[in-house]
């Protein structure tokens, strides 16, 4: 069939619309429906009466243009808030629609005063500073079960899903007049939440009053019960109030109920007597606490106890005395707290009769008999035979030690596993097979006899062994075998937590690394367990190498491992009787008991309790040890090489080492190898070895520093020494360094004391290098000894040099004449040429210029080198402190010589410059005629010198002619230099 597009959505002019969607009509355009669409929303609307149920004929469309089911349109101005509806977004055939519970919900919560609702409940918050009736804040006793939504999640639906436009949220707040504090519920938006203070920021819609000054857009932060948001639930919110003042209320009354019986008098208030404190001493001081009956903390705990009865007592007097109405008003008002107290409780019960009587029903004495002898298994000798074996074997088994512990020496940690597992494997392989097999071998030695009947061990029927005596017999056996297991169980854990408990200190005080107290239940005990501390590999710490801490998870390991083999025994129906008689409901092993039952806890706990408790004796030692840290992290090259940056003394180093050395017998003095710390033996072996390492290193490192430097002061006094031999010993060259010698002979033996101290300090430091214990190598002890014998070989050589001096003194006195000698020679020849130049005429003749030029110079030299030698012979004599000789003679001849040789002096370089002149070999003419001035001017004074001399007078004319040659010369010099202009300019 196909629809027709224009009929689908039409309908029948007279079709009405059903009444579960009246809530969601809206009609346009009609007054007399406008109540059918809910208050208007432009404005608050509150009804003054119950709405009523309405009919659904008047939600028929009379026209046209009333527009179809529509969905309430949401105010602009606010967020839309809607109650919270948990159901299927999807409409379900027979349900109601989701968008219509949303719809019912908000006119329901339209339609209630919150006002009303909480004067119902018996609170009228707009009575003044009604929530300040109490000093209890309200807010702490908000239930914020009662929210549906976040203060978070109500601000989120402030911002519109579709726009994203941020909308106030609207809410009703109470506001407080502050000039009386009447409460008004004011509409308002939420601004924000401020998380710190749990308030929401509100602005109130309504003008403020206006005898208040009338303001607009007042702010204020207000806590969640002064705020109800539009779309919440108003009753709830009224629920969520009252239950916030009824909570106050009650917290109220148990604090002035509490505090009325904390201080009443416990004077004249019954005590507990003497029958009960002993009763009490004997409970408390058991060696599971570990108090002694007499200590301080057991009389704390009976204080405890006096005070807690005589508050019971006082509580009991102030609950009758209310309840007997003769409390002041005060009081009076904890009534119904009172009323459901223990106290009203007794009081309530009725009184127990004095007397009483029972009734017991007739029985016959045959039958209870026969009875009895059915239900009865020793109606035999075997069965009660077998049943003594039984027994005598079993109580026998309650010897058996499950958890044994070697006490006679300090155990490891896998020793100690390995002494409990094997304790706990030879128990159980003697209850495993010799009890059982015992057991099995007792019942059939006693049972033999019987060939049928009840106790028939051969029996293969199944009807007759299931419903006969024996299956009875066994399963008796088997409850005699639990209990002895079972009191198997409570003695060795008795025994497990006593002998835990007696080696256990109840209390260790480490009060040094040397030396702990204990405090233990009975007598002073020796270690049983051994723990090993040990350097970390990092060096930074110390650390066990097995914690104490897992003896107690060994301990309780053991523990439950052997009770576990208690429960793993098999009944001796499952050894005697073929599988296919036995029952299959009958237990494979015996069940001895459960792990939760509370003596196996309690063992557990107080194995565990105590273990802890010794265990905290290794670990504050292990914190003792914090204090040698920083010895363990010590660089000993770094420590050293620190300590040598400001070149210390060689005192302070030694003081250095002795610190070191102390420092190491202080540590294997205060630290032992083995320390008991209550019942831990604490081995410290490599913890020592590991420091006294460090100092040992480090004094070494010192004491290498200090051989060192003594090596090196050892050199440089060694090399000074040498220097000092050599300049001892070291021959004088001449006189001058003869002197300079016996000058420093004075000062030598001042130098060789100052080096003999420096050198008794040399051994001085070696001696107390040795004082240490160093050993020095042979080249130090050779060298040692070489600088003890210096100063006596130094002074020894300084009175051979003395007498050197003198013999050396004798020949440069002899080399003194000898050149004196010399030199006196030679001026005799110097005099004699003198008196050759002044007689022989070839001497003064120009043309033996070159002969008579070489002669002269010749001549020159020699005067010049007596001179020479004449100051040296002097000087020499001054040195050696002898009279000076004359030597002014030669003075003279160098005055009387040097004339002449000036005049053949410059004739020679005269004819020497004339001859290049004329060959053309001179190109700076002006320079040579400068020198010719000068030479001209020099040749002057030599022959005025000359006139004056006892030279012949052919020298002197000799010079007075070469003064006109070279007049004539100059002449000829400025001639051509004024004739090379005009050839210039005639050229041009």
């Amino acid at each position: 069939m196909v629809m027709r597009p224009s009929s689908a959505l039409q309908r029948p002019r007279t079709a009405r619309q059903r009444a579960i969607y009246s809530e969601v009509l809206l009609v346009e355009g009609k007054p007399g429906t406008q109540k059918l669409a809910g208050p208007p929303q432009s404005r608050e609307f509150r009804s003054t009466r119950e709405p009523r149920p309405l009919s659904a004929h008047g939600f028929a469309q009379r026209k046209r243009h009333v527009p179809a089911l529509m969905e309430s349109i949401p105010l602009t101005k606010y967020a839309v808030i809607e109650p919270k509806v948990i159901g299927s977004h999807k409409t379900v055939s027979g349900r109601c629609p989701r968008r219509l519970r949303i719809e019912r919900l908000k006119k329901r919560y339209e339609s209630q005063d919150i006002q009303k609702l909480l004067i119902e409940r018996g609170l009228d918050v707009t009575l003044p500073w009604y929530e300040d009736i109490s000093p209890l804040p309200l807010s702490v006793f908000d239930n914020r079960d009662y929210d549906l939504r976040s203060p978070f999640e109500w601000l989120a639906l402030a911002k519109d899903p579709e726009t994203g436009e941020e909308r106030p949220l609207p809410a009703l707040a109470l506001w407080r007049d502050p000039a009386d504090g009447t409460g008004y519920w004011r509409r308002a938006v939420v601004l924000q939440y401020d998380s710190a203070g749990e308030k929401f920021e509100v602005q109130y819609e309504e003008a403020e009053p206006t005898e208040l000054g009338g303001r607009r857009g007042m702010m204020e932060f207000l806590p969640r019960l002064r705020v109800m948001f539009r779309g919440e639930d108003p009753e709830a919110f009224a629920n969520r109030v009252e239950e916030a003042y009824k909570s106050r209320s009650t917290a109220d009354f148990l604090l002035r109920y509490n505090f009325y019986i904390d201080n009443m008098p416990t004077d004249d208030v019954q005590q507990l007597n003497g029958d009960q404190l002993q009763w009490l001493r004997k409970a408390v001081g058991n060696k599971r606490a570990g108090v002694t009956a007499g200590g301080a903390e057991l009389e704390f705990v009976l204080q405890e106890v006096q005070l807690d009865f005589a508050r019971a007592m006082n509580r009991v007097t102030f609950d009758t005395h209310v309840l007997q109405g003769n409390a002041d008003p005060l009081q009076e008002s904890l009534l119904p707290y009172v009323e459901k107290g223990f106290v009203a409780q007794a009081l309530s019960k009725p009184l127990a009769p004095w007397k009483g009587r029972i009734s017991i029903p007739r029985h016959r004495f045959s039958e209870t008999f026969a009875k009895f002898c059915f239900a009865t298994l020793r109606i035999r000798p075997e069965v009660v035979l077998a049943l003594q074996g039984i027994k005598a074997q079993s109580e026998a088994r309650l010897l058996e030690n499950i958890f044994g512990i070697d006490v006679s020496r300090p155990l490891r940690l896998d020793e100690f596993r390995q002494n409990l597992r094997s304790s706990c494997a030879e128990a159980s392989m003697a209850l495993k097979e010799d009890w059982l097999t015992s057991l099995q071998t007792i019942v059939l030695r006693e049972f033999d006899g019987v060939k049928k009947g009840w106790f028939n061990v051969r029996e293969k029927n199944v009807d007759l062994y299931r419903h006969g005596k024996l299956r009875r017999f066994l399963v008796l056996a088997r409850l005699v075998m639990q209990d002895t297991l079972r009191n198997l169980a409570k003695i060795s854990v008795e025994r497990y937590v006593s002998t835990m408990e007696r080696l256990a200190p109840v209390k260790t005080m480490v009060e040094s690394l040397s030396d702990a107290e204990c405090v233990f239940r009975d007598s002073i005990e020796n270690p049983v367990l051994a723990v090993e501390v040990r350097p970390a590999d990092d060096l930074t710490h110390f650390d066990f190498v097995l914690h104490p801490d897992r003896f107690v998870s060994t301990a309780l390991d053991a523990y439950n491992v052997g009770l576990q083999s208690l429960n793993e025994v098999y009944p001796l129906e499952r050894l005697m009787i073929p599988a296919r008689l036995q029952s299959p409901e009958a237990p494979s092993l015996i069940e001895t008991f459960q792990f939760d039952e509370v003596w196996v806890q309690d063992g557990s706990q107080r194995i565990q309790s105590c273990l802890e408790s010794a265990c905290a004796g290794p670990v504050d030692f292990l914190k003792k040890l914090q204090i040698l840290e920083p010895l363990l992290r010590r660089d000993p090259a770094a420590m050293v090489e620190a300590f040598f940056k400001d070149e210390p003394a060689n005192q302070e180093i030694q003081e250095a080492i002795s610190k070191e050395i102390k420092m190491q017998q202080e540590l294997w003095w205060q630290l032992l190898e083995v320390v008991n710390v209550g019942m831990f033996q604490v081995t410290t072996k490599d913890v020592r070895k590991t420091l006294a390492a460090k100092h040992e290193v480090t004094q070494a490192l010192l004491m290498e520093r200090l051989v060192r430097r003594l090596r090196i002061q050892m050199d440089e006094t060694t090399s000074d020494f040498r220097s000092l031999v050599a300049k001892i010993t070291k021959a004088p060259k001449n006189v001058v360094e003869l002197v300079k010698m016996r000058h420093s002979m004075d000062e030598l033996p001042n130098a060789i004391s100052e080096m003999q101290c420096r050198i008794q300090q040399h051994v001085r430091l070696y001696e107390e290098i040795e004082g240490f214990c160093h050993q020095l190598s042979p080249e130090d002890f050779r060298m040692r000894w070489d600088l003890v014998a210096g100063p006596y070989r130094a002074r020894h050589l300084l009175a051979q040099k003395a007498v050197a001096l003198q013999e050396h003194e004798a020949e440069f006195v002899r080399e003194l004449l000898r050149e004196q000698d010399e030199l006196q020679e030679r001026l005799q020849e110097i005099e004699e040429t003198l008196h050759l130049f002044r007689s022989q005429p070839a001497y003064w003749d120009i043309s033996s210029l070159s002969m008579a030029r070489e002669a002269s110079e010749s001549l020159l030299e020699r005067i010049e080198q007596a001179q020479e030698d004449s100051k040296s012979i002097n000087q020499t004599e001054i040195t050696l402190e002898r009279k000076a000789t004359d030597y002014s003679q030669i003075h003279r001849y160098s005055m009387d010589f040097n004339p002449f040789y000036q005049v053949w002096a410059i004739v020679y370089a005269f004819h020497e410059d004339q001859t290049k002149f004329r060959l053309g070999a001179i190109a700076d003419k002006d320079a040579l005629r400068r020198k010719l001035i000068q030479t001209y001017q020099v040749l002057e004074k030599t022959v005025k010198i000359l006139q004056t001399s006892t030279w012949p007078a052919p020298i002197v004319q000799l010079g007075e002619n070469q003064l006109l040659q070279m007049e004539e010369f100059q002449l000829l010099l400025l001639s051509e230099s004024s004739r090379q202009p005009d050839d210039s300019d005639a050229d041009g």
